[in-house]
């Protein structure tokens, strides 16, 4: 039994409504902005430094709606507990932004919470691992544990045996490099995340003898075919290895590619350095097909159809994900960066990591749920 920890979802404290929700937009711009204040005070640090640093985007051009980075419910992954998370304690009408393309009645595969997924692998370790989506997953499947109610307090720590503690105490962490978090749930079941940018091979071979399901991506730091299929070929063939050495516990997984919208469509190094400060606007896809727009040399489309390739014959279980963000280029941070760590609003443009909303990280567990449950199903002698 871990301590400190709420037995099921069903016991989890109802959330706690925040906002009027007004309709017109000079009060939900109100509104946004009040939220921005708030977090801002949470953390007097910024007022220190004399940093611009903000967590909510209100000045989206329309119509996408203010803009949520992770920066306003990470800080509560390392509290001792949850009662002033917004995660705990909002629902997604609570939040200071609006979900414009997932409707959680008829979203297929159907949203659910990261604890659903947990729930299939009881006593096992997951492993998410890799560029910083991988990261933007990791904190939204936290602060889905914590308003399932399933969250350890804090949710970040080192597991039962101290394995996934930092250097220079974790000898883990010391030998691979990796800078771990773990979070430990009711069924025995442990989330560990990491992240890193390019593939790092030993890391990763070190690091998988340690978990049983391993959910990885490393695309969106490679920005050229050739190396984009090196890397997909060689971590592909880590997780097929990997899995033949204990085919019955292992569960090797790759989350698919993530469409960005730069001008071109995928990230090309000169990017962020075109754009003068204003509230910035990515750019929708050319076309609506991953084929056609390999075709066209969008390398993340290009990535999505290797990776299925290689799928099949490794047989590792794709986690979906290129579908559900090709339509968002409204989603995006966009001039989040021109704040973030800054004394003066900077010049940038973000057109690769996407606003925090429930129903969208929802989706994307709904899409890696299925995953786990197909890649359990294929496994010899195992339970699901």
């Amino acid at each position: 039994m871990v301590t400190g920890l709420l037995k099921d979802a069903r016991f989890a404290p109802a959330p706690v409504s925040n906002y009027s929700r007004c309709a017109d937009a000079t009060c939900r711009r109100a509104e946004c902005e009040a939220e921005q204040r708030r977090w801002h005070a949470e953390n007097p640090r910024l007022a220190r430094e004399g940093l611009v640093t903000r967590a909510v985007l209100c000045d989206k051009p329309a119509p996408a709606p203010p803009c949520i980075a992770p920066l306003l419910f990470d800080g509560a992954f390392y509290r001792r507990s949850h009662a002033a998370s917004r995660c705990a304690r909002w629902a997604d009408s609570d939040w200071p932004t609006d979900e414009p393309l997932i409707d959680r009645a008829t979203q297929r595969p159907r949203p659910r919470g990261f604890w659903e997924v947990m729930r299939l692998l009881p006593n096992r370790t997951v492993w998410i691992h890799g560029d910083s989506i991988q990261i933007q997953l990791c904190a939204a499947a936290r602060c889905s544990l914590i308003r399932d109610g399933v969250a350890p307090s804090p949710v970040v720590g080192v597991g039962r045996d101290g394995k996934w503690a930092p250097s220079p105490k974790g000898a883990l962490a010391t030998r691979t490099g990796l800078n771990y978090g773990a979070t430990t749930l009711p069924n025995g079941a442990t989330l560990v995340c990491s992240g890193v940018g390019n593939l790092q091979a030993d890391a990763v071979r070190q690091t998988l003898d340690h978990v049983d399901v391993a959910i990885l991506n490393h695309g969106l730091h490679y920005h050229a075919e050739a190396p984009v299929r090196r890397m997909l070929g060689e971590a592909f063939g880590l997780l097929a290895a990997w899995r033949a050495a204990d085919p019955t516990r292992r569960v090797p997984l790759w989350r698919e590619a993530s469409a960005q919208h730069f001008a071109g469509g995928s990230y090309t190094e000169h990017d962020q350095k075109r754009f003068g400060y204003e509230p910035c606007r990515c750019t929708a896809l050319a076309e609506d097909s991953p084929k056609k727009l390999a075709k066209k040399a969008n390398l993340n489309a290009l990535a999505l159809v290797e990776e299925q390739r290689l799928a099949a014959r490794r047989r590792v279980e794709l986690v979906p994900f290129f579908n559900l963000t090709a339509p968002r280029h409204d989603m995006h941070l966009a001039h989040y960066c021109s704040y973030d760590g800054q004394k003066t609003v900077g010049r940038c443009c973000d057109c690769t990591h996407f606003c925090y909303t429930p129903a969208f990280w929802d989706a994307a567990f709904g899409g890696l749920h299925r995953s786990v449950r197909r890649a359990l199903a294929r496994r010899p002698n195992v339970r699901g």
